[in-house]
């Protein structure tokens, strides 16, 4: 597999890597395209800019059997590596089983510039995450894309599934989430029945205010982004989504908190999982991040089984 650096936007602004497999290799035309150094089985090149493309013509899709490229926002502020490499991780993953991954930066992250084209109002990740798509079917006629994104990433990626109809899939890992009263029930419970939830309690009783101050110091998912739809405005977007056949993987962990039980989502949005185009899983004792290597491994391992599954190569 190789890993390209690809910068995109109206002026070469923002930077994305796009991974893909050596079988693929064709899709990217080789005139755009200058290798640079081989480490660890993975080819880096640099691929030129979108302003260097000058008066050539755009690439038509080439391939209708050809699966949809994977296209992986920021999670927060983190770097387009992701939290502790998940989204390293996880573009090489894909690629191994065969799939073109593009992890990239949006504006004013990472090694992206700001945004100073956008107008009030505008979704800025929404613009971006159009540049991106426009950019690689430019490059190499890829016209459809799997958005992937935690927990801002997969806000953003709903805003970006949800209005963008070259978008055949979505995986959101800690996504949107509406507390429900048994959702508010089961947290109690839950946290009665935690030894932490009793240690964090005394801790608070014998030196409030360094608690105070080490809370103040922890980001919430607010901190992030912040919900301006309501639950059935979200619900009629997933609903239009799989109305347009889209595939739709959601993945909740314990340490998330806005989440108690997969069964929550059905509470939520009126919306029944199922095994085939709405899949939602609930993992126990995973933290928000991911920060355990094991706990990385399960997730990616879950995400290029669900891609193979939806999104199936076919073979020559």
């Amino acid at each position: 597999m190789n890993e390209t650096i690809c910068s995109f936007g109206n002026n070469d602004d923002l930077v994305g890597v796009i991974t893909r497999p050596h079988e693929a290799s064709h899709w990217a035309p080789s005139d755009l395209s200058e290798s640079i150094a081989t480490q660890d089985g993975f080819e880096s090149e640099t691929i030129l800019g979108t302003k260097s493309l000058g008066q050539q013509t755009r690439r038509r899709p080439d391939n209708p059997s050809r699966p949809p490229m994977a296209l992986i926002l920021n999670a927060g502020v983190v770097h387009r590596s992701g939290p502790f490499r998940l989204h390293v991780d996880l573009a090489r993953a894909l690629a191994t089983a065969g799939y073109e991954c593009m992890r990239i930066d949006l504006s004013g992250l990472g090694d992206s510039a700001v945004r100073l084209d956008s107008k009030p109002g505008e979704n800025r990740a929404l613009l971006d995450a159009k540049d991106a798509m426009t950019r690689m079917a430019d490059v190499s006629g890829c016209d459809r894309f799997v958005v992937i994104g935690l927990c801002s990433g997969a806000y953003n990626g709903h805003k970006v599934a949800s209005q963008e109809d070259r978008v055949v899939g979505a995986v959101f890992l800690d996504g949107l989430a509406f507390p429900t009263r048994k959702h508010l029930r089961r947290r109690r419970w839950q946290k009665a029945l935690r030894f932490r939830f009793w240690r964090n309690a005394i801790k608070r009783r014998l030196i409030p205010h360094a608690m105070q101050r080490v809370s103040a110091d922890v980001p919430g998912a607010e901190e992030f982004f912040e919900a301006s739809e309501s639950a059935a405005v979200v619900s009629q977007q997933i609903q239009q989504m799989l109305d347009r056949h889209a595939s739709l993987l959601y993945i909740y962990t314990e340490g998330y908190g806005e989440l108690s039980d997969v069964d929550q989502f059905d509470e939520m949005f009126g919306l029944v999982p199922d095994q085939r185009s709405l899949q939602v899983e609930y993992y126990r004792n995973f933290e928000h991040t991911y920060r355990l290597w094991n706990h990385r491994e399960i997730v990616v391992d879950r995400i290029v089984r669900w891609y193979a599954d939806r999104f199936p190569i076919a073979r020559r």
